[in-house]
């Protein structure tokens, strides 16, 4: 009983110290985290938004690798006041881009938040630069997620999915309503023939009966003028 006793509050000590050590270190490996100030360094991917702490005041990404922010990724962050991307090249024309831009433009006219301008964006094609924030002067300018050039090549392979269903399907209907008009149609001209026969059957029986009612009958011989003529031989 005392050894039991003993290991309870042992136990809940352990499980408290591996708590705070797992909310401590939410950031990636990547990252330090200080004075409500998260820097990350060669960064493959954005990080997670559960990755990142609610009360974070600062973000600065230097020479990472990622182009893309995720939809979503920094709508928790909601005392965020700086935000830099240094040595980042995201895609200007990225779907994200147009995510992050209508979350500055928002988050731009909060008191408090600063340095948004510098959070910028890169035309591969030009190599111009440009800032985030002034892609539009309102967010409804910018090209909407769905019109994004990475959502085209989805959308025709979604298109061509449907074609190569749709296409067995509608041939599939179309051979099995031949197939019932073609046995509707086999048992119409049966019945028809059958009909036919019937009719021509009945027809023949009362001709027949036509001819034996129209032709003149032999008068019958009394029985007394047979046994007349027995006895007169």
């Amino acid at each position: 009983m005392q050894a039991s006793s003993h290991a309870g509050p042992s136990v809940t000590l352990i499980l408290l110290l591996l708590l705070f050590s797992t909310c401590a270190k939410a950031y990636p490996k990547e990252c330090e985290y200080d004075d409500k100030t998260l820097k990350c360094n060669n960064l493959h991917t954005f990080p997670n938004q559960s990755d990142i702490p609610k009360d974070t005041t600062k973000m600065l990404f230097v020479r990472n690798q990622f182009t893309a922010l995720p939809f979503g990724a920094l709508d928790n962050l909601e005392h965020l006041q700086e935000l830099k991307f240094e040595g980042v090249s995201m895609d200007c024309r990225d779907c994200s881009i147009t995510y992050l831009h209508t979350w500055l433009f928002y988050l731009n006219t909060k008191q408090g938040f600063k340095e948004a301008n510098q959070v910028k964006c890169i035309y591969h094609n030009t190599g111009k630069h440009e800032t985030v924030l002034y892609l539009g002067t309102e967010p409804e300018e910018c090209v909407a997620p769905t019109k994004c050039g990475s959502m085209v090549w989805p959308d025709l392979g979604l298109h061509a999915l449907y074609a190569i269903l749709i296409v067995p399907l509608a041939y599939s209907l179309h051979c099995l309503r031949n197939m019932t008009a073609g046995q509707g149609g086999n048992t119409l001209k049966r019945r028809a023939s059958e009909t036919s026969y019937e009719h021509l059957l009945h027809h023949k029986i009362y001709e027949d009966l036509q001819e034996q009612a129209a032709a003149p009958s032999a008068p019958k011989e009394s029985p007394y003028e047979e046994i007349h003529m027995k006895n007169r031989k």
